[in-house]
């Protein structure tokens, strides 16, 4: 009678990794899961290493698949998964070779969001504010004030005359001024990572045409928009992004800015600001995809 040779559990380890494929996906994202409102505002803001970092996917049932189709006995499965030193250098070898990308995969899952886009003062800052108590001007104060708005969204005042005028009137807790748009989260991913990659020399140009112009009061939850006529461009570097004050800012409850325009305070139908924004990537190329 033959006497079945067992193997050790190094033996069993060489032969599991001979077994393993050059290269394999250990983690799967469905294609209903994407990036929440929290992790997206991150990505506005510069910060998607967070995400990165924070991403925490459980991969043990798919290196257990892997040991299970290259080593077909369950006994010497288990013998190796007993041996500690050995099973963790198994799963070692399966992490090199896994090629999941399970950020880019969450992100390309994640459809278009309304986001605003901040229009900047004087200070060259994206932070124009407009003063409160509008209730309380004139006709005369009413327009100059409108004129503002015109002056620093770079639009024409008589063309957009009754839009900005209606504005004012009806922000009545005055707050910033901004361009709201229903965007395509990875087109502004993108525009954001083209900055990360070069700090000092990379910028971004977006360009809206005929867009929803926007006064908010994120802190009482108060404002009103209005569209315009023309173009309104936004260019700008790393140093202008920012979660919470960067020139874009994710406009939907759970950003952790303040309150939205679109979910707490007018509850809007996003579609109706569906925009398509031409995106220039400025100061170098981008990297080859």
């Amino acid at each position: 009678m033959t006497k079945t040779r067992r193997l050790s559990a190094k033996q069993i380890l060489k032969k599991a990794i001979e077994a393993l494929p050059e290269k394999t996906n250990l983690t799967y994202i469905d294609y209903r899961d994407n990036l929440d409102n929290e992790q997206m505002a991150k990505v506005l803001g510069g910060h998607s290493d967070d995400i990165v970092e924070a991403m925490d996917f459980d991969d043990y049932e798919a290196i257990r698949e892997l040991l299970k189709e290259g080593v077909p006995e369950e006994e010497e499965r288990e013998k190796l998964i007993g041996s500690d030193q050995h099973f963790h250098q198994f799963m070692d070898e399966c992490r090199d070779r896994d090629e999941s990308t399970p950020y880019a995969d969450l992100l390309k899952n994640t459809r278009r969001k309304m986001v605003r886009f901040m229009v900047p003062g004087s200070d060259g800052n994206f932070n124009y504010e407009m003063e409160c108590d509008s209730w309380r001007w004139d006709a005369a104060k009413t327009e100059a004030e409108a004129k503002k708005l015109a002056g620093a969204a770079k639009i024409d005042f008589e063309t957009n005359r009754n839009a900005l005028i209606d504005i004012v009137q009806n922000a009545t807790y005055g707050g910033s001024l901004c361009v709201l748009g229903y965007v395509e989260s990875k087109e502004l991913a993108d525009a954001v990572e083209h900055l990360l990659r070069d700090e000092e020399k990379h910028r971004v140009r977006i360009t809206f045409t005929d867009p929803q112009l926007l006064i908010l009061d994120r802190m009482n939850g108060s404002g009103h928009d209005e569209g315009v006529k023309g173009t309104i461009v936004f260019e700008f570097g790393h140093k202008d992004l920012g979660t919470r004050d960067g020139v874009m800012q994710l406009d939907h409850r759970g950003a952790g800015t303040g309150y939205s325009w679109s979910d707490d305070i007018a509850a809007v139908v996003y579609t109706y600001y569906k925009s398509d924004p031409k995106i220039e990537l400025l100061g170098g190329q981008p990297e080859a995809k």
